[in-house]
């Protein structure tokens, strides 16, 4: 019977906050929108094109343009970019990813250096770069990324693959 009493006496004399609904006026929405940015998938034909004296590289771009929308300059909290790469070249690549205005203004650099693989230990990269404050302020500005990837030759035969998926999380603060 003891025992029976205890958790009804627990029951009634529990405690309660009371809830303040004023508080409404404080409650921020945070969205987070994923997208993907770039696929880009290299095998061995891509750079038999190249003349050898140059240098063996792949650009590609994206235009962000985030000075258009008014929304992006005021709520745009945080982006947090994620960049895979997956290299089964014997050789070594350079990956530079660059925010940029215009032609020429860099606003922000991300350097990448992706290890030589193989067929059968491909070497695995995986960027988390979060950026947030000021860095954020200057990327608002920047109308396309680019990123560029730099074969470092060395005297192995050029045959492989090299996989790159970018996505970028934008977080939101309605």
């Amino acid at each position: 019977m003891k025992y029976l009493l205890l958790p009804l006496l627990l029951l009634f004399t529990s405690c309660v906050k009371d809830v303040d609904f004023d508080q409404y006026s404080e409650i921020a929405v945070s969205p987070t929108v994923a997208i993907d940015l770039v696929y880009v998938s290299l095998s061995t034909p891509d750079f038999m094109k190249v003349e050898a004296a140059a240098p063996l590289s792949f650009k590609e771009e994206v235009q962000l343009d985030f000075e258009e929308y008014d929304f992006i300059q005021k709520d745009l909290v945080k982006i947090q970019l994620e960049f895979n790469y997956l290299n089964t070249f014997p050789q070594k690549f350079q990956s530079t990813i660059r925010f940029m205005a215009g032609k020429k203004t860099v606003k922000y650099t991300v350097p990448v250096e992706i290890p030589a693989g193989s067929p059968l230990e491909p070497q695995v990269i995986e960027l988390v770069e979060v950026i947030e404050g000021k860095e954020l302020e200057i990327i608002k500005h920047s109308s396309r990324m680019t990123i560029e990837l730099e074969m470092e030759p060395n005297t192995q035969q050029i045959e492989g693959e090299l996989e790159l998926r970018a996505k970028a999380l934008y977080t939101f603060e309605l």
